[in-house]
């Protein structure tokens, strides 16, 4: 009869520090193969470190590797193009590329937590092994959302592609697929969400939020466009889509604009914010209106983030006009695939969050011409 042997790694303290400890299972009796030190008395590190044992544990077993604990300075010490170096000469490449800064961001970001998980390894020996240790690492250990660690498989696949083209680096892309991730839906912000946060914030951001929930523009568009009249111009260099686009904005809601405008100059003339923490500063007091504060018995409002504002645009828009296009339009999206989403929504269920827009059909998209913006209630229920 054959034997069967099992093997399980656990964590075990002893003496202030922790160690994993290899059982090995056979014929039902259990017996300690053995210890390894993991260098650490901090809980949270030991199960990271448990994570690598029990991801090589045929190695450890056979005697074949060595903990990145362990290794001089916790890298692998070997000559080659690594991953660090590729790192740093990809990023410098993008930067020259007139590529957006946010996405160079990302793609850092993402190629940093593949050096943190995997540590600094010769490029051409990351394989599709490597990748799934990547997204068990940040699944398991990190807690990562899968949307997230997509991002960063993007990220990888321009990466190798790189080195393949352009480097030289690797004969063969590892194959990198999207892990599944269930569409949602856009969350909007019904007219009593939207009061509700409003409510909560002094009346510059009143204004502001109401601008931007009308208009449906990005957080930083007002502030990089160019006002023309009534068109807000984003030339191609500056937009998401890489296209020049033009946003009309209502007349009732130039004031807003120059306004908003008018104190983001005002910050960076007195110094006291930059330009891009101004603009972030919308969305904070945003998140903190959401929040809500439970010891004053404010409830929050749950999975609502400013880009909220803008889809709440899309789906006002779509309730009123029935026009798939005209969402797009208004949007500034290039292509009406992206813009499809929109058109899911219940109809009855609209006109129950948005009922200002049944019952006065001919306010449509906010205030008529030559009204006053005062704040809440009046930009909630656009009356």
């Amino acid at each position: 009869m054959k034997e069967e042997i099992t093997y399980r790694v656990g964590v075990r303290k002893l003496k202030g520090n922790y160690y994993a400890r290899i059982r090995r299972r056979k014929f039902g009796k259990r017996k300690d193969f053995k210890l390894i030190s993991l260098n650490t008395k901090y809980k949270r590190e030991a199960d990271k470190r448990r994570f690598e044992i029990d991801q090589n544990l045929n190695l450890i077993i056979d005697g074949e590797y060595l903990p990145s604990w362990k290794r001089e300075y916790g890298d692998s010490c070997i000559s080659g193009y690594m991953l660090s170096k590729a790192k740093k000469d990809f990023i410098r490449f993008r930067e020259t590329r007139n590529i957006r800064k946010g996405t160079i961001a990302l793609n850092e970001i993402g190629l940093n937590r593949l050096l943190k998980a995997v540590k600094d390894i010769k490029v051409n020996s990351i394989d599709t092994t490597v990748i799934d240790y990547f997204i068990e690492y940040y699944t398991i250990v990190h807690k990562l959302s899968p949307t997230s660690i997509n991002i960063d498989l993007r990220t990888f696949n321009i990466f190798f592609k790189w080195l393949k083209e352009r480097k030289k680096t690797i004969d063969e892309m590892p194959k990198i697929g999207q892990l599944n991730v269930p569409k949602q839906k856009p969350i909007y912000l019904s007219n009593n969400e939207f009061e509700l946060i409003c409510n909560r914030v002094e009346t510059h951001y009143q204004r502001a939020f109401y601008f931007y929930r009308e208009t449906g523009v990005r957080l930083s568009e007002p502030f990089i466009g160019e006002l023309d009249g009534n068109f807000l111009i984003i030339t191609a260099d500056k937009s998401k889509s890489r296209t020049d686009n033009e946003f009309y904005i209502e007349p009732n809601l130039i004031p807003i604009l120059k306004e908003m405008r008018a104190m983001m100059d005002e910050k960076i003339k007195l110094k006291i914010a930059t330009l891009q923490n101004a603009i972030d500063y919308y969305s904070k007091v945003f998140r903190k209106a959401c929040k809500g504060d439970k010891r004053k018995g404010i409830p929050p409002i749950k999975n609502r983030k400013f880009h909220s504002l803008r889809h709440t645009c899309a789906v006002r828009t779509y309730l009123k006009t029935h026009d798939i296009y005209a969402v797009m339009k208004k949007l500034g999206h290039s292509s009406v695939t992206t813009t499809e989403i929109y058109s899911k929504f219940d109809d009855k269920r609209l006109a129950q969050d948005f009922s200002d827009l049944i019952k006065n059909p001919q306010k449509q998209a906010g205030m008529q011409h030559g009204d006053t913006f005062t704040g809440i209630p009046a930009c909630a229920t656009c009356t």
